[in-house]
């Protein structure tokens, strides 16, 4: 199982913009049955920037790349996709596999935004 989290800093002044078109994401990721791990969730980081949390859950590493790619190819996925650019300041993508706390495994990293 993977931990999929996108940290979205929101371009200044598109707040609502971005939110509104986080709900048309939202419906096509669940059209599209993609396994949200709660969120989107919203705070501000340090220098007042307001920043958005994408979390997801995969079955395989190759499933998170496949499912995205999948769906952002379709016409409503590359329209949604097109209208991005300007309401987004940056974004950070991380992806955890399950630790086995059992296993003599390490622990994952520490994700670095």
């Amino acid at each position: 199982m993977y931990l999929r989290i996108v940290r979205t800093t929101i371009a200044p002044g598109q707040s609502e913009a971005y939110w509104a078109w986080s709900r048309d994401i939202l419906d096509l990721w669940d059209a599209h049955h993609i396994r949200r791990a709660g969120g989107p969730f919203v705070t501000t980081d340090a220098a007042g920037d307001e920043i958005a949390i994408w979390t997801t859950v995969h079955d395989t590493a190759e499933e998170m790349t496949t499912e995205f790619r999948s769906m952002y190819s379709t016409d409503r996925g590359k329209e949604l996709i097109a209208q991005r650019p300007p309401l987004v300041k940056a974004t950070a993508v991380s992806s955890y596999p399950t630790w086995d706390q059992r296993g003599d495994a390490a622990p994952p990293d520490t994700p670095v935004w």
